[in-house]
């Protein structure tokens, strides 16, 4: 199938660059690339899990003070200790 492609210069380049040291035609490149990087990512898909969030439990004593603000316990949490 024929079809056509706008492709950076410098990239271009480099592709006729390869087919000349290869001894392969710019098609060939362009198409090999092309595949290799298609069954990159049907891999890379495959081995990508779906995110799955993990349960976590912190131990600790609970709001010191319930009847606090949160802009109080933000407040209070950024205070510098006293020496």
């Amino acid at each position: 199938m024929k079809t056509t492609v706008e492709l950076n210069d410098d990239l271009l380049e480099k592709a006729r660059h390869l087919a000349s040291t290869k001894g392969w035609t710019v098609r060939t490149v362009l198409e090999e690339s092309l595949r290799s990087y298609l069954d990159l990512i049907a891999v890379a898909a495959t081995e990508t899990r779906p995110f799955q969030l993990r349960h976590t439990i912190v131990k600790g004593k609970g709001l010191k003070n319930p009847a606090m603000t949160f802009e109080e316990m933000v407040e209070l949490a950024n205070r510098t200790p006293s020496k």
